[in-house]
């Protein structure tokens, strides 16, 4: 399904399995991931999500982090592909 990533100017990309952030916007990691404000997930991206440790997991089909957790997924994203 999908990757939803909101930033603080309220724009919002999705993502699917195999897509790195950088394909998205200009801005270098470290700046996207500084304006990631909140991460919605279902299918596939949820499932890569759901396998990595210490994040919140409600065992719904669609979840959504916030803040820090958001931003540990971005910033986490390119490594688990």
């Amino acid at each position: 399904m999908s990757l939803f990533v909101t930033f603080d100017t309220k724009e919002e990309i999705e993502m699917h399995v195999g897509e790195k952030i950088h394909a998205f916007t200009f801005l270098d990691e470290a700046e996207i991931i500084q304006r990631i404000t909140e991460v919605q997930a279902d299918g596939d991206e949820l499932e890569l999500i759901s396998s990595w440790k210490n994040l919140p997991n409600t065992g719904k089909r669609v979840q959504r982090w916030h803040g820090d957790h958001a931003k540990f997924i971005v910033g986490n994203w390119s490594m688990n592909l």
